[in-house]
């Protein structure tokens, strides 16, 4: 079964399998850009969230709103 978790999401999951959840070195909020990984561009989830809404290309690299602090171990 493949499960996606995204910022709280993550963490959870990452706690429900014995993972250790705490606070990060640095807070991340604001737009940040991110680029897929081999693995990314594989599966087509990933593929269907990396097409533009407006010009419905694909972006390997795009900008994400994030708003977290919290990070995992394991």
């Amino acid at each position: 079964m493949k499960i996606l978790g995204i910022c709280l999401g993550a963490q959870l999951l990452a706690h429900c399998l014995g993972a250790e959840v705490y606070k990060g070195a640095e807070e991340e909020i604001g737009w940040k850009s991110i680029e897929l990984t081999g693995g990314g561009l594989k599966d087509p989830f990933m593929r269907k969230l990396a097409i533009h809404p407006r010009a419905g290309d694909f972006w390997r690299r795009c900008r994400v709103f994030h708003w977290h602090r919290d990070t995992r171990k394991g």
